[in-house]
């Protein structure tokens, strides 16, 4: 952190027990990282600014809590909260926990409503919709990095300004690319609010919507290249159905019975649906027992990454 701040007020028991985790992955568009510390003053001074030769606009996601002056700006931040910063701009924040995910971009890389206008200090509530949703793809961001290529990690970067953009109100007419790129997130935070309630009788268009932080209009095209929201979810209860038949013991329990419980309203609605999408009928669905292993004890056959990266996809590509 002392490249990029000045740090003060660690408590004598706090720097007896410090702690300071951090883990940072670099992309030609800049960097994603996660911290965690003990507790401190970070001060941006002129200072600070003239000896780190550092000139970055920051998406911040604190997930602590903190108080700071940005350059003239009070800003009150709950576990939650997104903020943008402007190293070139003096800042003096104190966090009582330090927990953060941080996308810097070099100035030169960021998009102009981020780097023209008086963003320095500005903050999204967690509580908000659209505030959500960035958290969220900010969150898997940071998590998936390391694993990710040059073009993944651009495509992300540029996924989080893009939601950051509408999220401030810097609204602009976007390129088919950058569209797809939010698609991609949308894909994926609704995504998971799906598999979470998937067998939820009230999971409806709209409280998915309203749950990512989108309109009907942004999810149902995030959702085109699936065949639909309505078929995605089809397609994930026939997935957990399928699943639920591999551990049946026997004939226990009934195929009716599973057809039930993941929402179908008939074994015959059902088992026309499960042939359609996987080649064969529920009965033949031989018991995990029965499945082919590998010596580890594995499942044989291919391992399914897409469901890790393909909301970052590749936008460069598209």
């Amino acid at each position: 952190m002392t490249d990029f701040y000045d740090i003060a007020d660690v408590d004598a028991e706090a720097r007896r027990t410090f702690l300071n985790r951090t883990s940072v992955t670099l992309f030609e568009a800049g960097t994603v990282g996660r911290g965690r510390s003990s507790g401190q003053s970070l001060l941006r001074t002129p200072g600070t600014i003239r000896r780190s030769d550092v000139d970055a606009i920051g998406l911040i996601v604190d997930l602590g809590g903190f108080v700071a002056d940005c350059d003239g700006r009070d800003v009150s931040s709950r576990p939650g909260d997104v903020h943008l910063r402007d190293l070139s701009r003096p800042s003096h924040g104190r966090l009582e926990r330090v927990d953060l995910i941080n996308v810097m971009v070099p100035r030169d890389r960021a998009p102009e409503w981020a780097r023209s206008g008086d963003i320095h200090g500005l903050s999204l509530i967690s509580g908000s919709p659209i505030g959500g949703l960035l958290t969220s793809h900010l969150a898997r961001f940071a998590e998936v990095a390391a694993d990710l290529t040059q073009d993944e990690g651009e495509a992300a970067i540029a996924a989080a300004f893009l939601i950051a953009e509408r999220a401030f109100g810097r609204i602009r007419p976007l390129s088919p690319e950058q569209a797809a790129a939010i698609y991609r997130t949308v894909l994926h935070k609704a995504g998971r609010i799906i598999d979470t309630r998937l067998l939820d009788p009230d999971l409806t268009i709209e409280s998915i919507a309203r749950a990512a932080g989108v309109s009907r209009t942004t999810l149902y095209r995030a959702f085109e290249a699936r065949g639909g929201v309505l078929r995605h979810i089809q397609n994930r209860r026939l997935d957990r159905a399928r699943a639920a038949l591999r551990l049946r013991a026997g004939r226990n329990p009934t195929i009716a019975e599973i057809a039930w419980l993941h929402g179908f309203v008939s074994e015959a609605h059902f088992s026309r649906l499960f042939r359609k999408r996987f080649g064969h009928s529920p009965a033949e669905v031989a018991p995990q027992s029965l499945v082919r292993s590998d010596r580890t004890g594995r499942a044989a056959g291919p391992i399914r990454h897409q469901d890790v990266i393909d909301w970052l996809g590749a936008a460069a590509a598209a």
